[in-house]
């Protein structure tokens, strides 16, 4: 009797156990039985892209080892707001980047609402890599068309770009914004958090927080200007005189105009697209974080647009949006890039948003269609050679991407 009685009191503190466990675990397991097929293994991972839609959701799609891409269960995720519509496809309202950005931690991750003026914050469940709408979520973007976000610590800086053509408010300006993000994934309105109106018409692009330095860089695309600022832990942000781009680069009568902005990580080196000359371009900056023009490079492509480094600095991936290529740099000697490969991408449509994978193994592009309800939405896999970092793209890729509206276009691009 006595062995007896212990052993149901080991089944009991068993199944306790087991329970507490399974309810840690959440409500996304109990929805498919056991939860083992929705876990992820150690080489998966999640991308993640934004509908842009009339409703916007987020899109979440598990990376197996080949590269190839499986829709997420529960996806897509609603951001509780709306897209951007442009039936006219003109430059401007889709030229933006960091549009779905994820934090340091890998926590959260954050998308705009660029037709409904809010941000989108989810919770990132670690296990299988669905999310999690944070309490509140969508919160104000603090101005009109909300296009780039970029992060540092818990501050959060917001491009509200002022191009939507649903949105033609009378006096409206571009804004870019400073709040801060609590520990549950709120965005909430600091004493010092700033408020700071832009050129009417001047395409503000890109928030990019230059690593873990005190600057924040945008490309005004239609106003042909590269601005920085000071980021103050408080919120604080102060503008730098904006810097129009040499007009030494200029080819015969056309001016060179920027999008694409990326740091370096490991240098004081800055490299900017030139998009309507083909061409890259290199600064520096100084101790205010003024922007400083060093050189250009060639670009074999055309439309040079979005870039991204390597977590060593050592290789520089571009976007050539009008020749839907993507180039690769060996940036070992950061000041001085040299073009290695540049790479056509299959099916329509045009290149535009694009992500390192955490294990630098793959490379992520958005494609957008061109016309209305022409094909070229989709996702684009390459694989990065462990050598030379140069790309093939995956059999597997591109991944389509459905929209409901037939002049919808996805964008961002995030990975975890």
């Amino acid at each position: 009797m006595k062995i007896s009685a212990y052993h149901r009191v080991i089944v009991a503190s068993l199944l306790a156990t087991t329970l507490a466990l399974a309810a840690q675990l959440g409500p996304s397991h109990a929805q498919t039985g056991d939860g083992s097929d929705d876990i992820l293994r150690r080489f998966e991972h999640v991308v993640y892209t934004e509908t842009n839609d009339i409703t916007n959701a987020v899109l979440a799609f598990r990376r197996d080892d080949e590269g190839r891409l499986t829709l997420l269960p529960g996806a897509p995720f609603s951001t509780g707001g709306k897209g951007v519509i442009d039936p006219s496809f003109k430059l401007g309202p889709f030229d933006t980047d960091q549009n779905v950005v994820i934090d340091h931690d890998r926590r959260l991750l954050f998308a705009v609402n660029s037709g409904s003026n809010s941000i989108a914050v989810f919770h990132i469940r670690p296990h299988d890599g669905s999310l999690e709408p944070a309490r509140g979520s969508p919160f104000p973007s603090g101005g009109t068309n909300p296009v780039s976000i970029g992060l540092r610590g818990d501050q959060i800086v917001i491009i509200n770009q002022d191009l939507d053509p649903a949105q033609n408010a009378p006096g409206a300006s571009p804004r870019i914004v400073t709040r801060h993000v609590t520990g549950d994934g709120r965005i909430v309105k600091f004493p010092a958090d700033t408020t700071i109106s832009l050129s009417v018409g001047s395409a503000p692009s890109q928030a990019l927080t230059a690593n873990n330095r005190p600057f924040v860089f945008d490309a005004q695309f239609l106003g042909g200007r590269l601005a920085s600022y000071r980021l103050s832990p408080n919120g604080l942000l102060v503008a730098n005189p904006p810097q129009p781009l040499p007009a030494s680069e200029s080819v015969g009568a056309t001016a060179p105009l920027p999008l694409g902005l990326w740091a370096n990580p490991n240098a004081r080196t800055l490299y900017v697209g030139f998009v309507t000359v083909n061409k890259l371009g290199v600064y520096t900056w100084d101790e205010d974080g003024v922007p400083i023009f060093e050189r250009t490079v060639a670009n074999s492509g055309t439309a040079i647009c979005w870039l991204r480094t390597n977590r060593a600095g050592t290789r520089l991936y571009t976007v050539n949006t009008g020749s839907s290529t993507v180039s690769v740099y060996d940036t070992t000697d950061p000041d001085e890039p040299k073009e290695i490969q540049a790479i056509h991408t299959s099916g329509p449509g045009s290149l535009f948003q694009l992500a390192l994978d955490p294990t630098e193994r793959f490379l992520y592009v958005i494609g957008q269609r061109g016309s209305h309800a022409a094909p070229g939405n989709a996702l684009h896999v390459l694989a990065v050679d462990e050598e030379d970092g140069t790309l093939t793209e995956v059999p597997s890729s591109p991944m389509p991407i459905t929209l409901q509206s037939p002049d919808a276009r996805p964008q961002g691009v995030a990975v975890f």
